[in-house]
């Protein structure tokens, strides 16, 4: 759990930096480009994907591991370098993945929290006005970028494993979360967490 005066080497997730990535991807300084996937709405993704597969489907299984972590997401995304001192950073032309790993050793009792007593601290810390919720085993929450010249929003999921919580931000256009919401917790429900 990162709150707004504890820094260690690198900055937290808030609704303000998951802004500010947004932003830089759409400026470009991230050396991304924008996809259409068809004539009416535009994506975000690695310019080395070339589109949505014809059929709909959004690719290929592929797993993913990080330090302590596996997800399985397609072969649509693209593991990118994270600018921003996030532990993993997937992108495609739909949606985008950023994980941050948060040792028990941050805070003192934090090993003994329940996941969701962490998301609701999460939450807290990060000024979003929203609740935790939970599906199928999952405890999340959502919420939208503050900037109104993007539709962008966000789907956070946080997994308590032995020795850390982790949590998976899924970021996409707002105007595709009721189309992605399957897709998204599929993935999420991919993680596993040592």
């Amino acid at each position: 759990m990162r709150t707004r005066n504890h820094r260690r080497a690198r900055p937290g997730i808030s609704v303000l930096s998951a802004a500010l990535v947004l932003c830089l991807l759409l400026s470009g300084c991230l050396h991304v480009t924008i996809i259409k996937t068809d004539d009416t709405a535009p994506h975000f993704g690695l310019d080395v994907v070339k589109e949505i597969n014809p059929d709909g489907s959004l690719g290929k299984s592929k797993t993913f591991t990080g330090d302590g972590f596996t997800i399985t997401l397609t072969d649509l995304f693209r593991e990118q370098k994270s600018e921003y001192g996030f532990d993993a950073y997937y992108n495609s032309p739909f949606c985008g993945v950023i994980v941050l790993k948060e040792p028990f050793t941050l805070k003192e009792g934090m090993e003994d929290e329940t996941l969701l007593e962490y998301v609701e601290n999460v939450i807290k810390n990060n000024g979003h006005d929203t609740q935790p919720q939970e599906k199928d085993g999952l405890v999340y929450y959502r919420y939208s970028n503050p900037d109104p010249e993007y539709d962008f929003q966000g789907c956070s999921f946080s997994y308590k494993g032995s020795d850390a919580f982790y949590i998976f931000q899924f970021i996409y256009l707002e105007t595709d979360a009721e189309e992605l919401e399957d897709t998204i917790f599929s993935y999420a429900k991919s993680v596993t967490v040592e």
